[in-house]
């Protein structure tokens, strides 16, 4: 998933949505919550996400998994050189793009105690570890997601929880529409991936299905691309 420009004004988050999985075979909560976010230049407040967990305890009792997918730059820092990044934009690219999932797994570790063990999911992209034209200040944020990544999954591990990082391929979302030359990206992550193919929101939805079920237990502390190949190649 590709970071969510500055090209919208900001916009609040809206309330928690439900989302369904298939029924687990276990006694655990066969749902789970998620927010649902639009483009936006600050992270949910303290007092949001108290509000969702609070809702989430009261009709549920407890979280089998969350997914993070929310990531923000001012045009600026995503077009300009790393080097000219403000203090201002950095903090905040790394405060919407990074520390929310830290805040996020803050809130969601006693509930996700509460049922056993669960899951986070965050999304990543090669930026973190290549550099990738016009993803700027963004591609330092990915990197700094996916360490906490790593440290968060060694911190929670004793609790049953499982923390990961899907790095899905170039794909045409509303964010990705405001990176200049994205199209350039997909072609040539077509011509250059083993597989020759573009990724779909069904294959990250197939590979982050599989990180928060049981089949994934024992999964944890790893990126994991979906992009036909695209990142084994020099």
């Amino acid at each position: 998933m590709s970071p969510k420009p500055a090209h919208k004004p900001a916009r609040s988050w809206s309330s928690p949505t439900r989302t369904t999985r298939p029924a687990p075979s276990s006694s655990r909560s066969s749902s789970a919550w998620a927010w649902r976010t639009c483009s936006c230049s600050t992270s949910p407040s303290l007092e949001t996400m108290d509000a969702v967990f609070a809702e989430i305890e009261a009709r549920h009792g407890k979280l089998d998994f969350a997914v993070h997918s929310m990531a923000f730059a001012k045009r600026d820092d995503l077009h300009g050189r790393v080097v000219d990044t403000s203090a201002d934009g950095f903090a905040l690219a790394m405060d919407v793009s990074t520390h929310s999932f830290v805040r996020l797994a803050k809130k969601a570790e006693p509930l996700l105690a509460k049922a056993g063990g669960g899951a986070l999911v965050t999304m990543t992209y090669l930026g973190s570890e290549k550099v990738i034209p016009n993803y700027g200040v963004m591609g330092l944020c990915k990197a700094a997601l996916e360490a906490a990544t790593r440290y968060m999954a060694a911190e929670l591990g004793a609790k049953g929880i499982r923390v990961n990082a899907v790095s899905p391929g170039p794909l045409m979302t509303r964010a990705a529409s405001g990176i200049a030359g994205f199209d350039g990206l997909m072609a040539a992550a077509v011509e250059r991936s083993p597989m020759h193919a573009l990724v779909t929101p069904e294959d990250i939805g197939a590979l982050t299905a599989f990180l928060v079920s049981d089949a994934g237990r024992l999964v944890t502390g790893g990126v994991h691309f979906v992009d036909a190949g695209y990142n084994i190649m020099a």
